[in-house]
């Protein structure tokens, strides 16, 4: 068989299929412009934080060196509630003010009821409250 290449023989690439260990790696970082700048190797992705500005970022290269991906993340702190007897619902602190609510009202009307049947009197120049269902 004739040889093209004059007696050189190209090389035979073999495919190999590389593993993903997931191997990620946590490096701090200042700001976005720090996280670009960082440098990823080949095939991996690198977990890029900064503390300060509670942002992070994924950078990743594929098998090649070439950038495949490089995503923004915001993090906050996710306060897990506690049970704990010291506090109550919503619903039940809306239903503890209506059952307050008509207690006062009750109260009030009460009073009103009470004041619309006394009179007062004055006996010796001294004024008496008298009730009027005693006249």
């Amino acid at each position: 068989m004739a040889n093209f290449f004059g007696g050189y023989s190209p090389p035979q690439f073999q495919y190999q299929q590389q593993s993903n260990n997931n191997n990620v790696i946590v490096v701090p970082v200042q700001g976005e412009a720090g996280a670009r700048v960082y440098p990823v190797a080949a095939g991996n992705t690198v977990l890029l934080i900064d503390f300060d500005a509670k942002k992070f970022w994924l950078k990743s290269t594929d098998f090649n060196g070439m950038q495949s991906r490089f995503a923004t993340f915001n993090f906050t702190e996710e306060i897990q509630q506690q049970a704990n007897d010291n506090f109550i619902s919503r619903s039940e602190f809306n239903d503890l003010k209506q059952s307050i609510d008509n207690q006062f009202k009750q109260l009030i009307d009460s009073i009103q009821g009470a004041i619309k049947n006394v009179s007062t009197s004055t006996t010796d120049g001294q004024p008496s409250i008298i009730s009027k269902t005693t006249k």
